[in-house]
């Protein structure tokens, strides 16, 4: 990783005390250790790649149906797809409002 100002003129300090190699060890060990902070460059934040595959979005005939026939009153996607399908095909008859609670 790039060195900042701060971070070349403590390299060079501690290379010129302790010697080339040991030098940079005790740079990068006190670094790491959290004894001099700020010597790192900043490095640019990577971006998200943009494009390729979007992944496959199931059909809904694979999904499993929620249970029918209950009295929920709630329309799954299999129901909907069947009067749909009937609609279109010529066979719809409309299922009757059901009752409304009282309470």
């Amino acid at each position: 990783m790039p060195l900042t100002e701060k971070g070349r003129k403590i390299m060079s300090a501690m290379k010129e005390q302790y010697g080339e190699e040991k030098g940079e060890s005790v740079f990068y060990a006190s670094k790491n250790a959290g004894k001099i902070t700020g010597v790192d460059a900043a490095e640019p934040t990577p971006q998200p790649a943009m494009g390729g595959a979007i992944p496959a979005i199931p059909q809904v005939d694979q999904l499993t149906p929620a249970p029918t026939g209950g009295t929920s009153g709630v329309m799954t996607i299999a129901d909907i797809q069947r009067e749909n399908q009937r609609f279109w095909s010529g066979q719809f008859s409309p299922q009757p409002n059901p009752k409304p609670r009282n309470g």
